[in-house]
C-alpha cells in the first residue's frame, strides 16, 4: 500500500518544500489550505489571507503535480476563536 500524506500549504517555501520532499520519498501527497477570514468585518478575499495565499498554495500544488483543495473554515474559526476573543475583550480581559 502506498503511503499518503496531507500537507497544510500556506503558499510559502516551507510547506511547498515539505510537499516536494514527501513526494520524492514516494508518498501520495495532497495539499490543503484553510481559509479562516470570511465573516463580517473580515478583510476582503483577494486570493489571500493574512497568513497564507490561497492562490500561491494552489499554484505550488499544481506545479508539484499534487491535488490541492481549500477548506472554508471561517465559520468555525469565528465561533471558536473570534467570538470568544471579542466577548472576553469587551469584558475587560486581554485574551491570549
Amino acid at each position: 500500500m502506498r503511503k499518503r500524506a496531507l500537507v497544510c500549504m500556506s503558499g510559502g517555501v516551507d510547506s511547498t518544500v515539505a510537499a516536494l520532499l514527501l513526494k520524492e520519498e514516494g508518498y501520495e501527497v495532497e495539499g490543503i489550505t484553510f481559509w479562516f477570514w470570511s465573516f463580517p468585518g473580515a478583510p476582503d478575499y483577494a486570493g489571500k489571507t493574512k497568513c497564507c495565499s490561497l492562490d500561491r498554495a494552489a499554484t505550488a500544488a499544481s506545479e508539484l503535480g499534487i491535488d490541492h483543495r481549500t477548506i472554508d473554515a471561517s465559520a468555525e474559526f469565528y465561533e471558536l476563536v473570534i467570538r470568544d476573543f471579542v466577548a472576553r475583550y469587551r469584558s475587560g480581559e486581554t485574551p491570549n
